[in-house]
């Protein structure tokens, strides 16, 4: 399987715009308790870590299972996190909304088009 030049050269580094985006503003936001911020911003380097292993996984190894399960992890962080960002305050809620909302689309669009050899 090859791998497709869209995803890698095109999608991920705006993925990847939007996790270091975001990441400022989980160190700029202060959230209610310290207990949220520290596991909030592990969520975060966790799914870091997540995005860049999966494809790697996916394309050198081919192994699906690896891949889907960490597919999953990365998506239920994703979510994790979106609900950690309703006990934020409310001065950002809508930067914090709006750049999840775009991850998740961005992702969701990086993987649908790895999963086919014919995009070009």
């Amino acid at each position: 399987m090859e791998i497709i030049p869209v995803v890698y050269y095109t999608i991920w580094p705006i993925v990847f715009c939007f996790i270091i985006a975001t990441l400022f503003l989980l160190y700029t936001e202060k959230i209610q308790t310290p207990n949220y911020r520290f596991w909030i911003q592990y969520l975060f380097w966790i799914n870091l870590v997540v995005l860049v292993i999966w494809p790697i996984t996916y394309f050198a190894y081919g192994n699906w299972w690896v891949a889907f399960g960490m597919l999953l992890i990365m998506l239920s962080l994703s979510i994790a996190i979106l609900v950690l960002m309703g006990l934020s305050s409310a001065k950002r809620k809508w930067w914090y909304f709006s750049f999840y909302s775009v991850y998740v689309l961005w992702t969701a669009f990086c993987v649908y088009f790895s999963l086919y050899d014919n995009v070009y």
